[in-house]
């Protein structure tokens, strides 16, 4: 717990911090979308 979830640019800059419990988190991808995710 504690961690921060990031959507991040393909050069893994923070784009936008995204919500979860903890544990889990809800993403949504579009078709053909490539999501970079960085937990810190």
């Amino acid at each position: 717990a504690g961690k921060q979830l990031w959507a991040c640019s393909c050069m893994e800059n923070r784009l936008r911090e995204l919500k979860h419990d903890g544990e889990r988190a809800e993403i949504t991808v579009k078709p053909y979308e490539i999501l970079t995710l960085k937990i810190c």
